[in-house]
């Protein structure tokens, strides 16, 4: 899907702190160096401090990806179903 640079920042730091790759307090501290304002991901800002491997912050960017994708998948299916319902009352 078509996800906005904060969504996608969000929640790569939500999967990085699930998977157990990094703490919380941890990925905090290396957060002060960035802004999800800018231009730079938070995966590019990471692989840029060497984080982590370039290897595992792929790994947790496809995680990430299927994730929204699966939110996405699901929100499209209800509308689809409110809508079926909306007009079978018609």
């Amino acid at each position: 899907g078509a996800f906005l640079k904060p969504e996608l920042d969000f929640a790569f730091a939500a999967q990085l702190i699930r998977s157990r790759h990094v703490s919380e307090r941890r990925l905090r501290q290396m957060l002060k160096g960035w802004t999800s304002f800018g231009d730079v991901s938070l995966h590019e800002f990471l692989q840029q401090q060497n984080f982590l491997s370039a290897e595992r912050l792929s790994d947790v960017e496809a995680e990430t990806r299927r994730f929204l994708q699966s939110i996405e998948l699901h929100q499209t299916s209800g509308y689809k179903a409110v809508f079926k319902a909306a007009k079978d009352i018609k």
